[in-house]
């Protein structure tokens, strides 16, 4: 009898537990350090250089830059608003 209430509590203990005995977490060694991957900033683009006739921001109103092939390019107000590099 004594054989048949163990097979039994033992079944009742696979059946609550999911069909395998349980795991207690290890307390005693310590976690181990979480690994961190840390990437460089991505190099900063250098600004485009100004071609003329394309679109310049309201705050370059009045200034003067150098275009690649040595051009020097103002940015002015266009008659419709928007501001444009115009050549100097």
């Amino acid at each position: 009898m004594k054989r048949v209430m163990a097979t039994a509590l033992m079944g009742a203990a696979f059946a609550i537990a999911g069909g395998a005995p349980m795991a207690f977490a290890d307390t005693k060694s310590p976690a181990p350090a979480p690994t961190t991957t840390t990437q460089a900033p991505a190099p900063a683009k250098a600004p485009a250089a100004p071609l003329a006739g394309h679109f310049c921001k309201k705050s370059l109103q009045g200034k003067t830059e150098k275009a690649s092939d040595g051009t020097a390019l103002t940015c002015t107000a266009g008659s419709d608003g928007k501001d444009r590099w115009t050549k100097k």
